[in-house]
């Protein structure tokens, strides 16, 4: 008898533990782009106003706190020969990694009047990205805990 709860107890708490993994993956998800946006606002209010240089704008972000953005942004900052940058990819998908490294190459490469323009297109594509992580973590993350309390629940009793 005390097997049997131990057996659908230890069940119940793995599942739940898988549940919340992916939860605080798709959380995580959401605050990488939360502060990608930040950041992509902070350029593009530097580029109209201050003029200040694009490593200067790194670090200042850097100085504000720790993001999941903070690793692609160091990086980018090691990066001797931006031809051969390579990011992590973490929690992005390719053509996430993608987009966020060609939003890294673009940066400082051309005047203000046009860098602001290729900034306003990344913030468009990247507030898509922002808008279904968002969605996907309200959608999944709270569910994804349950559902694996109840897997966890119907292995332990499989296995009695």
């Amino acid at each position: 008898m005390i097997t049997t709860f131990l057996i659908i107890t230890i069940s119940m708490a793995l599942g739940a533990m898988a549940g919340l993994y992916f939860s605080k993956r798709l959380t995580k998800r959401a605050n990488y782009f939360d502060s990608l946006m930040e950041l992509l606002n902070l350029f593009m209010s530097e580029m109209k106003f201050k003029k200040t240089t694009t490593k200067q704008v790194l670090a200042e972000f850097q100085d504000r706190g720790k993001t999941p953005l903070n690793i692609n942004i160091n990086e980018y900052i090691d990066c001797n020969d931006f031809s051969s940058l390579k990011l992590s990819k973490g929690i992005l998908t390719d053509s996430e990694r993608n987009e966020v490294k060609k939003f890294f190459l673009s940066l400082g490469t051309s005047d203000s009047h046009t860098q602001i323009f290729e900034l306003e297109n990344f913030r468009e594509r990247f507030s898509q990205m922002q808008n279904q992580a968002q969605e996907k973590r309200k959608k999944y993350g709270s569910m994804s805990i349950k559902l694996g309390f109840l897997a966890g629940l119907a292995v332990g009793i499989i296995f009695i």
